[in-house]
């Protein structure tokens, strides 16, 4: 060690080096992956849509929802079972076998 000081510098200076560059590449990974889903979210509202329980009440459901920080509308919806849906539009018609009929009222 006391005849190749200067190489084992220069070795390990390199190492350190290259271990830097990497925990900084993996670290632009983290901070970009993380921009990227914040931006992706940035404006889309969440809808949370909630199926009460037979014989619940749907009023009391709202009340409960209404005081809840960043609700900003509540409804209660009615929706069914269908055996079949059909729908005609521009000369073309779709035909699902089963599915969920929901009412909505929009705002």
């Amino acid at each position: 060690m006391r005849r190749r000081w200067g190489r084992l510098l220069g070795v390990g200076s390199a190492v350190a080096l290259v271990v830097g560059l990497i925990g900084a590449l993996g670290a632009f990974a983290v901070f970009a992956r993380a921009e990227v889903a914040r931006h992706a979210i940035a404006g889309v509202d969440v809808d949370w849509q909630i199926q009460l329980a037979p014989g619940a009440a749907p009023a009391d459901a709202l009340r409960a929802l209404e005081p809840r920080p960043g609700v900003r509308a509540s409804e209660v919806v009615g929706y069914a079972d269908a055996m079949s849906l059909q729908a005609a539009s521009g000369g073309t018609v779709q035909k699902v076998d089963s599915g969920v009929r929901v009412e909505v009222r929009l705002f």
